[in-house]
């Protein structure tokens, strides 16, 4: 394993890495940092330049073989710190690469549209972090980190949907069994996104999705729905007041919960206008 970079990264994907891999880690290294002056346009074509355009690698290269690595350092950062934002940035900027690959192994195929590359080294890296049962005080920032980089991403139209907040949610909010890693990652949801957690209770997102805990005894296939958001909200209120939980818990909860509240009374302020506006418009069409 490669050691520590200036911003407290690793090269965790694998023992030894190649070369390119070598190349790739040491340049993010140099792009994450707050005060670094590379723009997230000039580190995309930068590392895309790393690959040479043979049959082994085309310009699909940056979009396949450097996944793996760059997702491997996304849940190393901090989602509240600004080398988070940075990288949030480059997955943005990946638009400006060629739409259509010209030669190698991939010819005329769309190079990063469909973002299929993105979506499946993602994927590979949340399962990763999902299954560990026991997870270290570092995993247990990763997996919040993990969460934290797919609320950026999903409001950014990176690849992520739903259903990975849905699963983090329901596996922490609605287990019989405290498990505080996981508690502090669906927390994180409600402290950056709970608006879109909202919304998507609203519109009833994922109704097929069987993600359920034993405490939910919604509908079976029910996925989000304004009840389920109400249950959650008072599982955070209770786990406030858990006996034995950690202090770093209770205080992400808490925060949650506010930020709930507040999604609640700003839609119900909403209403109100929308209650007061429809009776004026009933009083001005009987005047009339």
């Amino acid at each position: 394993m490669a050691p520590f970079s200036s911003i407290g990264i690793e090269c965790a994907v694998s023992q030894n890495p190649s070369v390119r891999e070598q190349a790739i880690f040491d340049y993010l290294t140099t792009y994450l940092p707050a005060d670094s002056s590379i723009t997230p346009e000039e580190a995309v074509h930068h590392i895309n330049a790393l690959f040479s355009e043979d049959h082994n690698a085309t310009v699909v290269s940056f979009l396949y073989w450097s996944w793996q690595l760059v997702f491997c350092i996304g849940p190393q950062l901090d989602y509240q710190q600004d080398p988070m934002q940075r990288f949030v940035a480059l997955l943005e900027a990946l638009e400006i690469l060629p739409d259509i690959l010209q030669g190698g192994a991939y010819p005329g195929r769309n190079s990063h549209a469909n973002r299929l590359y993105v979506i499946m080294a993602f994927g590979e890296q949340w399962d990763s972090l999902r299954d560990n049962k026991e997870p270290s005080a570092k995993s247990a920032r990763h997996l919040q980190n993990m969460n934290g980089l797919c609320a950026y991403m999903i409001t950014r139209g990176l690849g992520c949907s739903s259903s990975y907040a849905l699963e983090t949610i329901s596996t922490a909010l609605e287990d019989e069994k405290l498990k505080e890693p996981q508690v502090r990652a669906a927390a994180t949801w409600f402290t950056l996104r709970a608006l879109l957690i909202y919304w998507f209770c609203q519109k009833q997102e994922d109704r097929r999705s069987d993600k359920r805990g034993a405490l939910w005894t919604g509908k079976p296939e029910e996925g989000y729905s304004i009840a389920r958001w109400m249950f959650w909200r008072g599982r955070l209120a209770e786990l406030c007041v858990h006996p034995g939980v950690e202090k770093e818990t209770i205080h992400i909860c808490r925060a949650a919960k506010q930020a709930m509240d507040r999604v609640s009374k700003q839609v119900n302020g909403v209403r109100i206008v929308e209650k007061i506006m429809a009776f004026l418009q009933r009083m001005v069409g009987r005047k009339g």
